[in-house]
């Protein structure tokens, strides 16, 4: 059986990696400070804080597996931004430390990074456009991509677009969870109507990883875009949501970014994706909104 590590098992995407995950593979899933976890039959949950080199280095070498799909990362732009060091420690540098130990026995690395390498001025995004990311979230990617196609013997960088869905509960909730839970308490929701993406159903990330998994030559040394159909506004999108979800769209009030200016990061104006490599070589079908919420 093939063996597949998963780094952050407990974040919104490695939490779908594994509750899809096929019995044909044999999966372990890292955690750190986590006391609960995903009761799964499958699954072999392993202690790893990916920021300590000596640790990662044991783990991997116990395990040896064929492919680690890292989604292990600090991945609030906020918190990023205030805390640099931290951001780089986690999302680069652990990044360097899983390369040098797969390459000891040629294995691939599935890398997870992010719309937000793009500055969002020339959308749609192809793969080959130049990242000029600014925020310290998008440096410590476009680091972390740069590293791995200069040393990393076998890779597939997926940039993964917004991604929204379910979240294991401990974890931080995503925008349409988030909106869910306020839109539930009748709270109301101030939405901006300057920041496009065509957001990615978490599930269908998670199909298209393993279905990579079972054809790693597909994408190898490869980077690959996946998002939805749409490229939509926030408020746009979560009119969506309280449309599908029977919400009072009354709660919803569409501001421009400068309503929260002073609050957070700028975020890039649009940053969609166009998704024919990932439609041409994985078959991949992109979801419109409301079809994923539905979903």
């Amino acid at each position: 059986m093939k063996k597949v590590l998963i780094t952050g098992a407990t974040g919104l995407l490695g939490s779908h990696l594994i509750s899809h995950a096929s019995p044909d593979v044999e999966v372990f899933a890292t955690v750190h400070e986590y006391k609960t976890v995903p009761k799964l039959p499958n699954i072999q949950y392993v202690d790893l804080d990916v920021t300590d080199r000596a640790m990662v280095k044991k783990v991997l070498q116990d395990i040896r597996p064929e492919i680690v799909i890292h989604t292990a990362a600090h991945g609030r732009v906020d918190y990023c931004e205030n805390h640099p060091d931290e951001a780089k420690k986690t999302n680069l540098e652990s990044t360097k430390y899983i390369v040098e130990e797969l390459n000891k026995w040629d294995g691939t690395i599935f890398f997870c990074s992010t719309n937000m390498v793009f500055d969002g001025e020339q959308p749609p995004y192809r793969e080959e456009n130049k990242t000029t990311g600014k925020t310290v979230y998008a440096q410590t990617k476009i680091a972390s991509e740069s590293y791995i196609q200069k040393h990393a013997k076998h890779f597939v960088i997926f940039r993964l677009m917004t991604m929204y869905g379910w979240n294991w509960q401990p974890e931080r909730k995503n925008m349409i969870s988030m909106s869910i839970e306020k839109l539930t308490a009748k709270q109301e929701l101030w939405m901006t109507n300057d920041v496009f993406n065509n957001m990615l159903y978490v599930e269908e990330t998670a199909k298209y990883f393993w279905k990579t998994v079972d054809n790693l030559a597909s994408l190898d040394r490869q980077i690959c875009h996946l998002a939805g159909a749409e490229c939509l506004n926030r408020y746009q999108t979560v009119e969506e949501l309280c449309s599908v979800f029977k919400f009072d769209p009354a709660l919803l009030h569409e501001v421009s970014s400068d309503y929260f200016k002073g609050q957070e990061v700028p975020r890039s104006p649009n940053t969609c994706f166009n998704t024919a490599k990932a439609e041409k070589i994985l078959s991949f079908r992109p979801l419109t909104i409301r079809e994923g919420l539905t979903r």
